[in-house]
């Protein structure tokens, strides 16, 4: 009987429970244009047992997952998965409900239609892909040249997204020409390409009659695998605002092209209309063939272009255990930053006779040649010189292999020992000026009174001030302009470096979960070289040494943009979680 009443109590909240878990399917958008990526959010509020519906029944989309994680909705248990879809034709079309297990039952999402525009084309605007040959060896370098020309003025699109195959395909290693432009150089903008930030180059041409802007940057290919590789078409998508004719008073105006454009697909000018163009290279084809095995060298590392390496190094007369400095040049290749010093710490001719740190500096480019910097310290005074350094390579021109080599460099190394600047002086070329000789008559002849032993200062304090006050200025003004020269050397390492700095500074300015998710999305945009607001968690969720604590942050931000439900989160402990992940997840950077 009391079994009964105990059901009967219960039974009630059982329902209600019940009643409570719902599955709702929503997208971020419900009107775009063919070519645009979206996102399909899978709600389940209730519970987190949860099972992700099959996607085969989205037939009209190419469908990618992109997360999955329990999340907390209203102080109760919730489920988002979360899909980013690409629309295969334009039309209106519908996805359909989505069957979600929940708790073992299967529940349905309602079907969404969406209105997909095609996007204009322009006669006047075109992508081209040139590459410098169609057929190659592995490990040959490719160039590839982008080319964007447009008849509309550049300054008139307020968005763009331009996919380069190349960026992603598996069968390629993608470097930057030496002579790359720089952010901040006359005629350079950035791009948002394919998930990441590239630096191009603007100008302008005229064909016929008609003056065209044109965007252009290259990239050396590396193909990795052999065989027949298509290369799909590089599209560019934008959004343009008719341009309005203006002189702002002043004679001879003309309109300013963006630093970068500011890829927000989703912004609307208030009283502006604008369209959407869209144009895509042709296919491209490349036969990549295997490297011939006769002749190949023991010691190769995959460099294919002839090259000629030359070495120097200094001091020639050196003690056992002192730096040598060795300077190694490679000249001669048609594309200087691909060659790589091979390790020559790992070498015997070098580990028995040299120490050499472990950790070594990369190349730089000098014009067109690599220089790179090693440091060397001699083992013993019985090493005469400092090896030969070998860079086999393999020819395409003839289908050979070579072997670029430096001519041995001799070295006298001398016994340790401590010495002054004054006992290397000689007085007549044969005996040393301070050189001691025996006092037979004993210690107290070389004095007149017992004066002569009282302590005298040795180092005078102006010459402390002259020896080590400069160095110290140095260092001072070496740690004051650190962070601009490192900006003005590698603007993407400067922004990584200093991101934490940055995120820490911005802390005091997050009042609400808007706020927060801005600085830690800029944080990681920095640190990964991402732009701020267009990427998301999938893009970096590979990188992460630790992704799951990261990933549930996302999510409450994601909830709040995408849902229609609020999250509860306590912004108070939302904001302590991220500064505790983000913390922890810098430290971990720095040790990948």
């Amino acid at each position: 009987m009391n079994r009964l009443v105990l059901i009967f109590l219960l039974l009630p909240w059982a329902l209600f429970a019940q009643e409570e878990v719902k599955v709702h399917a929503e997208t971020s958008v419900k009107s775009f244009f063919l070519g645009e990526a979206f996102t399909l959010n899978v709600m389940v509020s209730g519970t987190e047992n949860v099972k992700a519906p099959q996607m085969n029944v989205v037939n009209d989309f190419v469908v990618k997952k992109v997360s999955e994680s329990a999340v907390s909705l209203n102080d109760k248990k919730g489920y988002i998965i979360r899909y980013k879809l690409l629309a295969k034709k334009d039309g209106n079309l519908v996805i359909p409900a989505l069957g979600v297990k929940v708790n073992g039952a299967l529940m349905e999402t309602g079907e969404i239609k969406l209105e997909v525009k095609k996007p204009l084309t322009h006669k006047g605007l075109q992508v081209k892909v040139h590459l410098s040959q169609s057929e190659a060896f592995v490990g040959e370098p490719i160039l590839a040249t982008f080319i964007l020309s447009s008849e509309l003025p550049l300054y008139a699109f307020n968005a763009v997204d331009i996919t380069y195959p190349f960026l992603t395909h598996y069968g390629f290693k993608v470097y930057d020409p030496h002579n790359s432009p720089k952010s901040g150089d006359k005629n350079s903008i950035g791009l948002p390409v394919s998930n990441t930030r590239i630096i191009a180059l603007r100008g302008n041409e005229k064909r016929g009659d008609v003056n065209l802007d044109t965007i252009t940057f290259k990239k050396i290919l590396i193909p990795r695998v052999s065989g027949e590789l298509i290369i799909k078409p590089a599209t560019f998508l934008a959004s343009y605002t008719p341009p309005e004719v203006k002189t702002n008073g002043k004679r001879n105006w003309q309109p300013q092209y963006p630093s970068h454009f500011n890829n927000n697909f989703f912004e609307e000018v208030e009283g502006k209309s604008y369209e959407k163009y869209f144009a895509s290279s042709n296919e491209l084809k490349l036969v990549i063939k295997d490297l011939p095995t006769k002749g190949k060298p023991v010691d190769f590392q995959g460099l294919v272009g002839k090259c000629e390496v030359s070495a120097t190094a200094e001091p020639a007369i050196v003690e056992a255990g002192a730096p040598v400095s060795l300077r190694i040049v490679v000249d001669g290749h048609e594309y200087p930053a691909i060659p790589e010093l091979p390790q020559l710490g790992q070498q015997l001719a070098f580990n028995r006779n040299f120490s050499i740190p472990s950790r070594q500096s990369p190349g730089r480019v000098e014009n067109k040649t690599k220089l790179f910097l090693r440091t060397l310290r001699p083992l013993r005074t019985d090493v005469s010189e400092i090896p030969v350094i070998r860079i086999p390579y393999f020819d395409p021109q003839t289908e050979t292999y070579g072997i670029a080599q430096t001519k041995a460099i001799a070295l006298t190394v001398t016994p340790a020992k401590t010495v002054t600047a004054f006992d290397a002086d000689l007085s007549d070329g044969k005996i040393l000026k301070n050189k001691l000789e025996k006092n037979k008559e004993g210690i107290h002849h070389n004095s007149l009174s017992l004066a002569a032993l009282k302590r005298q200062r040795l180092v005078s304090p102006l010459l402390l001030t002259a020896v080590f006050v400069p160095p110290l200025l140095y260092l001072l003004f070496l740690l004051i302009t650190a962070e601009s020269r490192l900006l003005l050397r590698d603007p993407v390492a400067a922004r990584r470096k200093f991101a934490y700095k940055k995120f820490k500074s911005r802390l005091s300015s997050a009042t609400d979960t808007e706020s927060l998710e801005k600085i830690v999305r800029s944080y990681i945009a920095d640190s990964f070289n991402l732009v701020s607001d267009a990427h998301t968690f999938a893009e970096i969720e590979n990188k992460l040494p630790e992704k799951e604590a990261l990933m549930k942050i996302y999510d409450v931000f994601d909830t709040r943009r995408f849902s229609k439900v609020s999250s509860t989160e306590d912004f108070s402990s939302l904001k302590k979680e991220a500064i505790r992940v983000i913390s922890s997840l810098n430290g971990r950077m720095k040790n990948v």
